[in-house]
């Protein structure tokens, strides 16, 4: 086979890097090397071996980094040419600079795949205190969750596109915002899951219980184990997952027994600590209190208000019927004692 036809054959990174990597073990072929020396008379110059001053040095890593950066915003996948500042480099420098230009080559692709990817969005944890009888959760797409006192949520700051996801560890009742392009999925510890587009229903998985209980107030439900279908519930019907022989019983539920859940206009508070109290004021109206646990450990409140009332007026509440003062500043409320 003629020489100038192996010489053309590399045609992707991977045969590039492999011949890099044969030649600087000693093991590549007298053609191989040959094709080596072929691509590196045809890179483009990256003078970064040889300088006349510190002054050059540092363009020529202007010029790389702005090469690469370049070749980013343009979407390519190997990098621009890297403007000449100094003498073409002399022919057994070659190999030191066609290695450079692998090198950007990969330094290239890795920026891109670092920089392009989406960064994981941050995962919130919340847990209604236990002396809240039910404590409100708006979630990024404006559904909102209402969940029992002891209960945790957890969710991401914001949802990726195509899809709902959260993790219930207690009880809670669900009001789903519809979205056909984006299944709303409830998972809980036990690998059981609740899968909807846009509905209202009840899910009881509390620690330490035999069943979990999904109950549909409205819409449309479809209960999974492992990603396995178990059954489409309606409104009225409730399916009961035993836990230990993973089985499932569906049948109907008594109106009573979810008419709470529908009346989500007041919140109840029993006995709460001042910090069980900061947790409640920042999920429903994002207030963060400041003060000294070690001061404030005695108080505790007892209270309801209707959740129409703004942060400021709960606040007001707050200031009349305990001996604390609470001093609001923009989203951060000052708690001291009188």
């Amino acid at each position: 086979m003629p020489l100038t036809t192996i010489m053309t054959s590399i045609t992707n990174k991977q045969q590039l890097l492999q011949l890099i990597e044969k030649h600087r073990q000693g093991t590549a072929t007298p053609a191989e090397e040959a094709m080596l020396s072929q691509w590196f008379d045809e890179v483009p110059a990256i003078n970064e071996l040889t300088f006349t001053s510190e002054e050059e040095k540092e363009d020529i890593r202007t010029g790389m980094r702005d090469a690469i950066f370049r070749t980013i915003k343009e979407g390519r996948e190997t990098p621009a040419a890297i403007p000449a500042t100094v003498q073409p480099l002399r022919r057994k420098n070659r190999w030191t600079v066609g290695i450079a230009a692998a090198a950007l080559l990969c330094v290239s692709v890795l920026a891109y795949y670092f920089l392009s990817r989406e960064p994981a969005p941050q995962l919130l944890t919340i847990t209604a205190p236990a002396g809240i009888q039910k404590l409100p959760v708006t979630l990024p797409d404006s559904s909102v969750v209402w969940l029992a006192g002891g209960s945790t949520l957890r969710f991401p700051e914001h949802f990726p596109k195509g899809s709902r996801s959260v993790a219930l560890d207690g009880l809670a009742y669900f009001s789903v915002r519809h979205n056909e392009k984006a299944p709303f999925t409830v998972t809980t510890p036990q690998a059981l899951s609740v899968k909807v587009l846009g509905t209202s229903f009840v899910v009881d998985v509390r620690k330490n219980t035999q069943h979990i209980k999904v109950s549909v107030i409205t819409g449309r439900v479809q209960v999974e184990e492992n990603k396995k279908g178990l059954s489409i519930l309606l409104p009225g019907e409730r399916l009961s997952y035993s836990c230990r022989f993973h089985t499932f019983e569906k049948g109907k539920y008594l109106p009573e027994e979810v008419n709470e859940w529908k009346n989500n206009s007041t919140i109840y508070l029993n006995n709460v600590s001042l910090n069980e109290l900061s947790v409640i004021l920042q999920t429903i109206y994002r207030l963060h209190l400041v003060y000294d646990p070690g001061q404030m450990i005695q108080y505790r409140f007892s209270m309801s208000f209707s959740r129409e009332l703004s942060g400021e007026q709960v606040l007001d509440m707050l200031r009349v019927m305990s001996r604390l003062r609470f001093d609001k500043k923009g989203n951060e409320v000052s708690v001291t004692e009188k």
